[in-house]
């Protein structure tokens, strides 16, 4: 028991002096950790500045825009986007307002491909934000190469020789349209459009031109900044060809002077756009004006005598064909003699003057009338012919100078018949009547080719 003791209190002694050594070094362990806090803390705290949040990202050409608000951050002096693994960097200053600012910053000279942005907002004491992360596309001819102008899908000609374009389906990213041509006058017209306009209508195009320029807008995604151009010139042909016009749409045009009284009910002068194409001697189917019935001098009416006639539409005239009163069995007694016009006009006007009577202008046309055809009914030579040459009809160009001219209005003017002189009247020579069954007229129809 004794023995124990003593090694007791003699380790006891051995362990008091290491404790307190022990004790005394991490004592001064943590007087060092305090000096090396001390220096941070004597600065004062750190403050990072706001991060750029909700990062808005426009696409463009070859450039990039990126955009957001800072909202309660007044600290931040400036901004610093990195891209290309921070190998390029722009600073942009902020000067903030104390509300709500709106950040713009432009990345330009980009290269065309998909780019990836580390934005920092730092302070003026260069304290930076934790990273802001943004992804966006710059396009550029690759993008532009791959565009096509919009589609075609017909071209029309009007009645005022306007163009009538009408469009194709918009390929994708199409924004609208604009056209441009050159009129009448020689200007340069322009017609600019949204994308979902049907067509467009090129007024006082000038023909002699044949063709216009397009030019298609794109933008590759709808948050774009900057819009792609399409030029295309679109060049085309006019094709003519002669059509038959429609006569449902004639009617007779009263003008002053004018005269085509019937000789009968029977006989009025729609007949001529209602019967068939066809000689007729039926005495209810031919055009006859009263004339006819008339045997004293005072009363005849002298040639010249003219009526008109609205086609209801406005035509670019070719050639008119008239088949005369007579059948196969009066081939000798009625074609070609009798009372089928013998010498007659064809006038053609776009437009009339309801107040100007010839009679009192020595009967002469007002300027609105041209001309089209002086016509003559001319048997043929052989009497056995005439009957084959009246049932196909007789045809007049309707063409002056090889020019075609496009009217609403028709007027036929005669100047005689083929009834003898009888000399019983000292004025009128002869009874001046007319008669005829029916005329078809054909117009060239312009077709656009393109």
């Amino acid at each position: 028991m004794k023995n124990r003791n003593k090694k007791m209190k003699w380790e006891t002694r051995l362990f008091l002096p290491v404790a307190i050594a022990t004790l005394a070094a991490l004592m001064g362990a943590c007087e060092g950790m305090t000096d090396n806090y001390r220096q941070y803390l004597e600065s004062g705290e750190i403050f990072y500045p706001g991060k750029p949040d909700s990062i808005e990202v426009y696409p463009g050409k070859n450039r990039i825009q990126l955009q957001w608000r800072i909202v309660s951050d007044p600290s931040i002096t400036e901004i610093v986007v990195y891209w290309n693994n921070k190998r390029n960097s722009q600073t942009v200053p902020v000067s903030r307002t104390g509300g709500i600012d709106t950040i713009n910053v432009t990345i330009e000279n980009l290269e065309e491909q998909t780019y990836t942005f580390e934005i920092y907002s730092l302070d003026a004491n260069g304290n930076r934000s934790v990273a802001a992360q943004a992804i966006g596309t710059a396009y550029g001819e690759k993008y532009r190469q791959s565009l096509f102008s919009r589609g075609i899908g017909n071209i029309l000609l009007t009645e005022e020789e306007n163009l009538q374009i009408q469009w194709g389906p918009a390929d994708a990213g199409t924004t609208g349209e604009e056209i441009t041509w050159t009129d009448r006058a020689g200007d340069t017209r322009t017609l600019s459009m949204p994308v979902d306009s049907a067509g467009a209508l090129l007024e006082d195009f000038d023909l002699s031109i044949k063709n216009f320029t397009v030019y298609t807008s794109f933008k590759p995604d709808s948050l774009a900044i900057d819009t792609f151009r399409i030029t295309e010139t679109v060049s085309f042909q006019i094709m003519e060809t002669p059509a038959e016009i429609n006569r449902s749409g004639f009617s007779l045009k009263d003008l002053p002077g004018d005269y085509s009284e019937p000789n009968s009910t029977n006989n009025t002068v729609d007949k001529i756009w209602t019967n068939d194409y066809a000689i007729s001697n039926s005495a209810t189917s031919y055009f006859m004006t009263k004339a006819w019935a008339i045997t004293a001098c005072a009363d005849l009416v002298p040639f010249p005598y003219w009526f008109t006639i609205d086609m209801g539409a406005t035509y670019n005239l070719s050639s008119l064909t008239l088949w005369q009163r007579g059948d196969a069995s009066t081939a000798t007694s009625q074609l070609y003699t009798s009372a089928n016009p013998k010498e007659f006009e064809i006038w053609g006007a776009l437009e009339v003057d309801e107040s100007y009577n010839p009679k009192d202008h020595s009967n002469v046309f007002d300027a609105n009338w041209i001309l089209l055809e002086a016509c003559e009914l001319v048997p043929p030579a052989n009497s056995a012919d005439r009957l084959p040459q009246a049932t196909a009809g007789d045809s007049y160009d309707l063409s002056v100078n090889g020019n075609i001219h496009r009217v609403r209005y028709l007027r036929f003017k005669f100047i005689d018949n083929f009834l003898a002189s009888t000399g019983s009247c000292p004025v009128v020579q002869k009874r001046t009547y007319i008669n005829f069954n029916s005329i078809k007229v054909l117009a060239v129809q312009r077709v656009v080719i393109f």
